[in-house]
């Protein structure tokens, strides 16, 4: 299903308040800044990343460990992988993806679609391999290809399409039209069209400049 003009974090709200989630689990929550902007509070909260000293929203708490060789005897309702699985080599990233699956009832994972070249000196900062829309729905997924929120690495042309990939307890058809009339109704709010406007004008004076 094909997202215009909607951030991602708010989609992921979205697919929240429809979850009966108690208990979630984030997986490389980084700093913390997009479970801050995503503005959904669980009762139970664990961020879980090799960096450490994250400012995790309220609701949150925080474990520093690997998220590769991490293991819990805990089931959440609900676990999140956001800018994650296109780090490791791809067979690695299938057995992680399959790892959280077995840990909770309903995961969504983030990711580029397709493999956005983006090399680093810091080996967890370099992607090693891509998704497309079509491996995630062979798995099962319902996905969300936001066109109006490209991923664009430094110095290169090419622009990605933001994915996120859901499988849970929600009927795909269901949240499907959710997010549709959703989606329609952020994008004609009166304050949303003036700042798309305002947005779409500041990028057509720059053009012009050069």
């Amino acid at each position: 299903m094909n997202i215009y003009g909607v951030p991602t974090s708010l989609v992921v709200r979205w697919i929240l308040e429809r979850e009966n989630v108690r208990g979630w689990l984030d997986v490389a929550c980084g700093d913390g800044r997009f479970l801050e902007q995503i503005g959904f509070t669980p009762k139970e909260g664990l961020g879980i990343d090799i960096c450490e000293n994250p400012m995790l929203p309220c609701g949150f708490e925080f474990e520093h460990a690997d998220v590769v060789t991490w293991t819990t005897d805990k089931y959440f309702d609900f676990v999140s992988m956001f800018q994650i699985v296109e780090y490791l080599p791809k067979d690695e990233s299938m057995k992680l993806i399959t790892k959280y699956l077995f840990m909770a009832k309903s995961i969504l994972i983030g990711t580029p679609s397709g493999f956005m070249r983006e090399d680093n000196e810091n080996p967890y900062l370099s992607h090693r391999c891509g998704f497309t829309p079509q491996e995630f729905e062979d798995m099962g997924f319902l996905v969300f290809s936001f066109k109006n929120y490209h991923l664009r690495p430094d110095l290169t042309p090419k622009s990605y399409d933001d994915l996120l990939a859901y499988r849970g307890t929600i009927d795909h058809g269901k949240l499907k039209r959710t997010v549709f009339i959703r989606s329609v109704a952020y994008n004609l709010n009166p304050l949303h069209l003036y700042r798309t406007l305002r947005q779409y004008k500041r990028h057509y004076i720059i053009q012009r400049a050069h």
